[in-house]
């Protein structure tokens, strides 16, 4: 065997796996979006989700639209454009959850052939800034129309129903099946996901700060829709990261 062939082959065997992570909570370590903008507004993330469920209630609006229409709010009563800049304000100094950066710089593409995309509700830019994209090859967020250089109005909405769209596109990208997916998530909002990738036969993934005592995880698993629960950590010497290793070598032998 020529070295063409030695390199076609190797390139044959390796794994065609897709990864797919949900954002907030899964790769950071809380479940609510924490933007640095909020901070100048003089709230929280708390706060922000009260507010936008209010709207939601009095307003007729769905749950994200409510949420994202709060957002807009709150910049407008601080007189902060609502704008790229303001929304991805400290995306490159998110916090990330334990060994997070090292297994997306070992488990990448030149290394085993893994694919990686973050389907997240929250905004597709702010994913953008942040330390992990330059290891994703792809990100479906919630995106907007611009206007005079601000935010306008909703573009790509992405709630629990368009999260499995998005998986469903991914998949046409890659041409692969869904067997060749494994979704990671961490709450409610991931059951959609969990619920397609599973029952077609991919693999899905719920990590959780402590899955002995998880409520969400244990409704989940009483449901059938997961496969693995592991503790969020994604160092290399992590059941997690050792998880993904052996799917990897068994997708290549």
């Amino acid at each position: 065997m020529n070295q063409l062939d030695m390199m076609n082959w190797l390139l044959e065997k390796r794994s065609k796996m897709i990864v797919i992570y949900d954002f907030d909570g899964t790769l950071t370590p809380y479940a609510l979006p924490k933007y640095e903008i909020f901070k100048k507004c003089g709230i929280n993330e708390v706060e922000g989700a009260l507010r936008g469920k209010k709207i939601m209630e009095e307003e007729g609006l769905s749950l994200y639209e409510a949420y994202f229409e709060a957002y807009r709010r709150y910049l407008v009563e601080s007189n902060i454009p609502f704008n790229r800049e303001a929304v991805c304000l400290g995306a490159n100094d998110v916090e990330l959850n334990k060994g997070v950066l090292e297994y997306f710089n070992e488990l990448n593409y030149d290394n085993t052939g893994l694919k990686h995309y973050v389907v997240t509700s929250g905004f597709e830019e702010y994913i953008k800034d942040t330390p992990i994209n330059e290891f994703l090859d792809g990100i479906f967020g919630t995106t907007f129309t611009i206007k005079d250089g601000l935010y306008d109005k909703v573009n790509t909405l992405m709630n629990e129903e368009y999260k499995v769209e998005a998986i469903k596109k991914i998949e046409e990208i890659n041409k692969v099946s869904t067997k060749e997916i494994i979704y990671f998530g961490d709450g409610l909002t991931d059951k959609d996901a969990f619920k397609y990738v599973y029952n077609n036969g991919g693999k899905t993934v719920f990590v959780s700060k402590n899955k002995k005592e998880d409520e969400i995880y244990k409704k989940f698993n009483r449901e059938g829709i997961i496969s693995e629960c592991f503790d969020i950590d994604f160092s290399s010497s992590s059941e997690l990261y050792k998880y993904i290793e052996i799917l990897c070598n068994k997708d290549t032998n």
